[in-house]
C-alpha cells in the first residue's frame, strides 16, 4: 500500500471514530512517517493544528497506526512506544 492510500484509509477511520460533541479531529500531514511496516499519523484538534497554540491541543491523542501491509488502521497506544 503507498503512502497516499494509506493517509486516506487513516482520513476515513479518524472520521468515522469521532464521536458526538468531540472537537473537529485533524491530521497533522506534516508529522506523517513511516516506522517499519507502520505509517505513523499525527493528529489533534483542528484549531491546534492552525494555531499550534497549546491552549488549543486535544490530549489524549495517541498517533493512528496504518499497517502498509494490510491496511488495518487503528489508534495506537502506550504499548505500541516507542513510535
Amino acid at each position: 500500500m503507498n503512502h497516499a492510500e494509506a493517509v486516506s484509509r487513516a482520513e476515513k477511520f479518524l472520521e468515522e471514530s469521532r464521536e458526538e460533541g468531540e472537537p473537529e479531529l485533524a491530521i497533522d500531514y506534516d508529522r506523517i512517517r513511516e516506522k517499519g511496516e507502520n505509517l505513523v499519523v499525527p493528529y489533534n484538534s483542528a484549531k491546534y493544528l492552525q494555531t499550534r497554540n497549546e491552549a488549543d491541543m486535544a490530549l489524549g491523542c495517541w498517533p493512528m497506526l496504518v499497517n502498509l501491509t494490510s491496511g488495518e488502521v487503528r489508534f495506537g497506544g502506550l504499548e505500541d512506544r516507542p513510535f
